[in-house]
């Protein structure tokens, strides 16, 4: 029994104005997977508890109602006794802590925590996450009851002792729960005291005891709280058919509670609906893994065990097994998807769209609360006809057109970054297009319906950037550029990218996407032969200090420009209007601009043009 001096009690106050920081943990995955998700709750087996406490009522530096704590001894420092406070990390969000203690010569510290009544019933143990320091202090652990008063004086029971060995440094899920059988008050009223006691001599430091989740209630077997449904590729990046193989990226993570046993699961029922051509699909194989991130190869060469495959694939496919889930592991599983290596996959895409329908865990039949991912996923091939500048694919008439930058290369003469750029990476995945007009007119190239952040790109033959569009709007960030003058004979080149990666590895392709294009090339009535001659060229160019174009009116009207810088952007801007018809000339003053290459865009009534600028000092 614990030896204490009951005359030294001293009861805490509240502790609410005291701020207190703990460790904020942090950590880094590499990975293939770009992971969002959603989960179902299933409470299969989950016990009604006599009591359960986990600390979130309680304001910081206070404890819920009906605890309370007490300090015999110590140096009375606000932050080394029990309260409550937050800590959002492995789970936890509250919890209470016993901390650190500063030595005194002949000190020893006793910190009690002591419960509201508690009448535990028959199978009844106390069960609680803890943790202590992770470097020895010699401090002790006791549990104590008692059937009277919560007094300190009235604890003449030890329920349990603890010296730090026995106890986790660390949360760890199951390992960090402790258990103690109750069953010899049940049907009887008690409290219970957690001590943590510390013999801090001079210039000596105690450690901590922390506890959460005080549950009593009887030890359960093994069941299934929650089924995590993951689309783990998510839009914008599809996933891409390799040979033949296909990483479908859903994962299915199930999350164990429970105190002993295993859960074994048999079988998995997923519905195809959504799924564009089911003929595709000729085979659907499951793996399990105990870790959330895994590459490629790993799963297609079989380096993680297999639950099973299905063959028959119709409206529904089931996949049976034999698997025990053991308690205090993680649990993950991942399709593969094999598919018709003969075909030949373009835009548009074929979708697969998979639900979770069903699962059978310890011969019982469980229903998913939510069973869909986010939407179909276009599966795109690992061969792009229009990856590079070279092989650039031509469009001929007005239509939708798409490719995917998800596998695309990186061509760092072509990729450069454009001016328009507001956010990205330098080293982008671009897909390309030529243009060659047969008639003056405007062309409109619109990525709207595209799943990802792209940017769009206009260069003439000599690669020079015409015209640049990153987001549409502050909230929709696919690209457009509409309204952009074309003349007859003169090809452009139309590249779209994605915001690109410092990465080399799989995960530099987490910002890529399925492709959209929407083209419109729009002659106007009664004028497919006039061209843009009634704006001038600029002249001088090469200029110094300044540069004219001149603009022909056949009414009063505005003429606007803008100066752009092909690197930086937007440089400069004037509109005016001109009150009268004919010809006029405009001058715009170089001197303030650094030797370098810009953009002229001109707009005088519908007539656009852009205008090739360099500068020289």
């Amino acid at each position: 029994m614990l030896k204490l001096v009951y005359g030294s009690f001293q009861k805490l106050p509240s502790l609410r104005t005291v701020n207190m920081s703990l460790l904020k943990c942090s950590f880094s995955v590499s990975a293939l997977i770009l992971v969002t998700g959603f989960f179902s709750s299933i409470n299969v087996l989950a016990q009604q508890a006599t009591f359960y406490e986990g600390f979130e009522s309680a304001d910081e530096g206070e404890l819920p109602e009906g605890w309370t704590a007490y300090q015999n001894g110590g140096g009375g420092n606000a932050l080394q006794y029990w309260a409550a406070w937050k800590f959002e990390g492995n789970g936890v969000e509250k919890y209470a802590l016993s901390g650190e203690e500063n030595g005194r010569e002949d000190m020893i510290d006793e910190d009690w925590l002591i419960s509201p009544q508690i009448t535990p019933q028959e199978s009844d143990h106390l069960i609680f996450l803890t943790r202590i320091s992770f470097f020895p202090t010699g401090d002790m652990f006791y549990i104590l009851a008692s059937t009277t008063t919560g007094e300190p004086e009235a604890f003449t029971d030890t329920v349990a002792v603890y010296d730090e060995s026995q106890l986790p440094t660390e949360f760890d899920g199951l390992g960090s729960k402790i258990r103690v059988d109750l069953s010899a008050y049940a049907d009887m009223p008690i409290h219970l005291a957690f001590v943590h006691t510390a013999n801090v001599g001079e210039e000596s430091v105690s450690g901590i005891w922390l506890i959460d989740e005080v549950e009593v209630r009887p030890i359960q077997p093994a069941y299934i709280e929650e089924v995590f449904f993951r689309q783990v590729t998510s839009p914008p990046r599809p996933p891409v058919m390799v040979n033949d193989k296909l990483i479908i990226a859903c994962d299915i993570s199930f999350v164990l509670k429970g105190d002993y046993g295993n859960t074994k699961i048999t079988s998995m029922t997923f519905g195809t609906t959504g799924t564009t051509d089911l003929s595709l699909i000729k085979k659907v194989r499951l793996y399990y893994t105990p870790m959330e991130y895994v590459s490629d190869y790993d799963i297609i060469n079989e380096l993680i065990p297999r639950l099973g495959s299905a063959d028959e694939i119709g409206e529904t496919l089931t996949i049976t097994g034999d698997l025990d889930l053991e308690l205090g592991s993680p649990h993950y599983f991942w399709m593969v998807v094999d598919l018709d290596s003969t075909r030949q996959l373009s835009f548009p895409y074929p979708q697969l769209d998979f639900t979770f329908e069903q699962y059978v865990a310890n011969n019982e039949v469980y229903v998913p609360e939510v069973k869909s991912f986010f939407g179909a996923l276009d599966v795109v091939s690992d061969h792009l006809t229009n990856d590079n500048l070279a092989d650039a694919a031509e469009i001929t008439t007005t239509g939708v057109y798409g490719s995917s930058t998800m596998p695309a290369s990186y061509e760092e003469a072509f990729d450069k970054l454009a001016y328009c750029q507001n956010e990205g990476f330098e080293t982008v995945h671009s897909v390309w297009w030529h243009f060659t007009p047969q008639a003056n007119g405007w062309i409109d190239v619109d990525l709207s319906n595209s799943k990802f952040n792209s940017l769009l790109v206009f260069f003439d033959g000599d690669l020079n950037q015409l015209a640049c569009n990153d987001n549409i709007s502050n909230s929709k960030y696919q690209s457009a550029i509409s309204d952009f003058p074309v003349k007859k004979g003169s090809k452009i080149f139309i590249r779209v990218s994605d915001l690109g990666s410092y990465e080399t590895d799989e995960s530099q392709y987490m910002a890529a996407g399925v492709v959209d294009l929407d083209f419109t090339f729009t002659v106007p009535v009664g004028v497919e032969e006039k061209n843009t001659d009634d704006i001038s060229m600029l002249h001088p160019s090469p200029a110094k200090s300044q540069t004219s174009f001149d603009v022909v009116l056949a009414k009063p009207g505005n003429v606007d420009y803008t100066v752009v810088d092909i690197n930086s952007g937007l440089v400069a801007s004037d509109n005016r209007y001109l009150s009268s018809t004919g010809k006029h000339t405009i001058t715009i003053d170089l001197s303030y601009l650094q030797t370098g290459i810009y953009l002229v865009n001109i707009t005088a009534d519908r007539r656009k043009v852009t205008r090739k600028l360099i500068v020289i000092h």
